[in-house]
C-alpha cells in the first residue's frame, strides 16, 4: 500500500501517511521525526477526531510530551514592567498550586516577558483535569458560597490572576490543558479561558511564536482544529482503502 500525502500544513510541511499491514506511519517532508501508530491506535485516534476530543498521539507532536507526573506551563505577557510580570508569575504559581501542581524549571525572557516552565503534579490526575475544567470556566461565573474548599480556592486562584493581569493589555496563560487569554479591544478588556486538547497544547510547545500573538490565538487553535480534521478524514480514507 502506498504513500498518500496531504494538505496538512499545521507543522509548515507536507505531511506523508503511510498505512501499513500493522501501523500507520507519518512523516514530513522537512525531515521532521515519524509518528507511529498501531492501527490500533490510529483508529482510536480517528474515532476521538470525529468527536472532536482529539485524544491520543496528535498530528501536531514531534516532541516526547512530559512525564505523566508533570505538565507544561508557557507565559506571555505584553509588559516590559518587571515588578508587573512578577505579580503574574506569583498568581500563576498560585493557580498551579490551587489545581495541584508545582511549578519549577522555569525560564524567563524579556522584552514581553515570557516564561516557560514544567510543573509537577502531587494530586491525581482526574482531580487535576477537573480543577482545570473549574478554572476555565470560573471568570464567567459568580462565586458559589456553597462550592467545595477546594472549588472555592481554584476559583479565587484565578481571581488573583485576573486581578493581577489588570495592567498586562494582551497576554496568553498556559497551566497544563488550561488556557486564559487576555486581549484589549476597543470596547476594553475581554478575557476567555477554557481546556485544550493533547493535540492543541502540543501545537503551543511546538510553535511558540503562535503564543505570542494573543489576539490571534484562538484563530490559530481553531485553523489547525480544521487542517487537523481534514487530515484524518483523508487518512481514514486510506485505512479503507
Amino acid at each position: 500500500m502506498g504513500t498518500e500525502p496531504t494538505a496538512a500544513r499545521n507543522t509548515g510541511s507536507l505531511l506523508s501517511i503511510e498505512v501499513l499491514p500493522d501501523s500507520v506511519r507519518l512523516t514530513r517532508s522537512s525531515g521532521d521525526p515519524v509518528v507511529v501508530f498501531t492501527r490500533e491506535e490510529w483508529a482510536a485516534f480517528l474515532k476521538s477526531a470525529k468527536e472532536g476530543r482529539f485524544d491520543g498521539p496528535g498530528l501536531t507532536e514531534t516532541q516526547v510530551p512530559p512525564a505523566p507526573a508533570e505538565t507544561r506551563v508557557l507565559i506571555y505577557l505584553d509588559t516590559e514592567d518587571e515588578r508587573v510580570a512578577h505579580k503574574v508569575f506569583l498568581a500563576v504559581d498560585d493557580l498551579a498550586e490551587a489545581l495541584g501542581l508545582r511549578v519549577h524549571d522555569s525560564t524567563d525572557e524579556r522584552g514581553s516577558f515570557i516564561r516557560r516552565a514544567l510543573a509537577r503534579l502531587f494530586l491525581p490526575r482526574d482531580m487535576v483535569d477537573e480543577g482545570m475544567r473549574k478554572a476555565a470556566n470560573a471568570p464567567m461565573l459568580k462565586h458559589d458560597l456553597a462550592q467545595a474548599e477546594r472549588d472555592s480556592k481554584i476559583s479565587e486562584a484565578v481571581a488573583r490572576l485576573l486581578e493581577s493581569l489588570a495592567e498586562v493589555p494582551n497576554a496568553c496563560v498556559m497551566i497544563g490543558t488550561l488556557l486564559v487569554v487576555k486581549t484589549d479591544q476597543d470596547g476594553g478588556p475581554i478575557v476567555l479561558a477554557r481546556t485544550l486538547s493533547m493535540g492543541e497544547q502540543s501545537l503551543f510547545t511546538q510553535h511558540p511564536d503562535m503564543f505570542k500573538d494573543p489576539h490571534k490565538v484562538w484563530d490559530s487553535l481553531a485553523l489547525a482544529r480544521d487542517v487537523t480534521r481534514s487530515s484524518n478524514v483523508k487518512a481514514g480514507s486510506a485505512t479503507d482503502t
